[in-house]
This record gives structure tokens, C-alpha cells and sequence, in this order.
């Protein structure tokens, strides 16, 4: 509790005096079967916050937040799109990553990973594609962002040409695809989720109240394991 306390103040102190270097308190020591058990409860975590983080996408997509011109609406939208694919890629690889974590650790395969990533893949594959496009080839393609775009620029360099600058409404109704897009992700990684925690449950006998291993497959009869 006491390196937790310091833990907390050195935190809070380095947010309201970020020019002074934030003492060093060293990490707390743990039995290594705690370690692991620990390592096990994190990943999950860690799976939940990037869940979270895709259902923040929402709010980013809803508002175009810049009265000036530095930023346009075009790169506001892209930008969200890119953070949206990216984030979906982390919680894929987060997810993947725990899950071959608490099989291994139990010597024991309830699920088939291989048959979860396939439905993952037919599920969210252009998200992480695009996503894969962008670190690595290109920049992400979409006809709507580029008739945003295209028009700002046109209206921008001719005033003549402003009736091609796409409209409020119409800026908001592809604000709007958007929004449904990540909040149905958003459901659907959720459902992934819920498997993984009945898997940790069942496999991982320091978690309180565990199914037996007859019940959880039953239960992941109703998942996206099984198709």
C-alpha cells in the first residue's frame, strides 16, 4: 500500500510540475506465481481499455472541432479513420496475444484460436487492411472523404466554385456512417470479449467461481467461435 501511495503522488505530482524529474520508486516486488497471475488479470485489462478506446471513436467522428482552416474536414475524417482502423488492429492483436497466454499457461486448447481469428478476419479484414495500407503502402481510399475534400479545395481556390463544396448535412450524414460503423464494431469486439473471459474463467483457477470446462463450451456455442 505504502509503494502504492508513492506510486499515486509521484503521478500526480509529475502533472502539476511536468519540468521536474518524477522520482524514481522502483517497482513493487511480487512472488512470481502472483507475477503471472497478475500479468494474466492485466492483459484483460488492457483488452477492456482498447475496447473503450474504439467506442471513443464516436465522439471524434460527431464533431468537426476546428473553426479555422489549418485542419480540414477532410483530414479531420481521415484522421478518425485512421485511429478507428488502428485501434481495431490493437485490440486484434491484444486479444490474439491473451488468449494464446491463458491456453498456453493451462496446457489446455477450450477454444480454437485458429477458428476465432478466421471469424475475426471475415468480421473486421478491411479495417485492418486499411490499417496495414497505411504503415506500410498508402493512404486510405473512400470516395465519400475525397468529394469532401475535393470540393473544400475547388471552393477554396475559385469562390465561383463554391456550390461543389459538400454541405453541412452532407458533411454530417457521412459523419453519421461513421459513428454507426464504430459503434457496431464496438458490439462485435464486445462479443470477443465475453469469450475470452469465459475461457480465462474456466482455464484460470485463481479467477473466483470458474465454469467447468462442460459448461464453458456450451457457452461458447452461442459465440463467434462457432460461426
Amino acid at each position: 500500500m505504502e509503494w502504492k501511495r508513492k506510486h499515486i503522488a509521484a503521478t500526480l505530482m509529475s502533472g502539476f510540475f511536468p519540468e521536474i524529474e518524477p522520482e524514481n520508486i522502483g517497482d513493487f516486488s511480487l512472488p512470481d506465481h502472483i507475477i503471472r497471475e497478475h500479468e494474466i488479470i492485466s492483459g484483460y485489462i488492457e483488452i477492456q481499455q482498447s475496447l473503450a478506446s474504439i467506442r471513443e471513436c464516436e465522439f471524434y467522428f460527431r464533431k468537426y472541432p476546428f473553426s479555422n482552416k489549418n485542419i480540414s474536414r477532410e483530414a479531420h475524417l481521415r484522421t478518425c479513420c485512421e485511429l478507428f482502423f488502428g485501434r481495431i488492429y490493437q485490440f486484434r492483436e491484444r486479444f490474439f496475444k491473451q488468449l494464446k497466454k491463458v491456453q498456453r499457461r493451462n496446457r489446455k486448447n477450450l477454444l480454437n484460436s485458429e477458428i476465432l481469428f478466421e471469424e475475426f478476419e471475415r468480421r473486421f479484414k478491411p479495417a485492418t487492411d486499411a490499417r496495414n495500407d497505411l504503415s506500410h503502402h498508402k493512404a486510405y481510399q473512400d470516395i465519400h472523404l475525397n468529394a469532401v475534400g475535393l470540393g473544400d479545395l475547388l471552393s477554396f481556390a475559385d469562390p465561383e466554385l463554391v456550390f461543389l463544396k459538400v454541405p453541412r448535412r452532407s458533411y454530417q450524414s457521412i459523419s453519421r456512417y461513421w459513428v454507426q460503423q464504430v459503434k457496431a464494431a464496438a458490439d462485435e469486439l464486445d462479443v470477443f470479449i465475453g469469450v475470452l473471459a469465459i475461457v480465462m474463467l474456466t482455464l484460470c483457477t485463481f479467477l473466483p467461481d470458474p465454469d467447468s470446462e462442460q459448461d464453458a463450451k456450451a457457452r461458447l456455442q452461442k459465440t463467434p467461435a462457432q460461426g
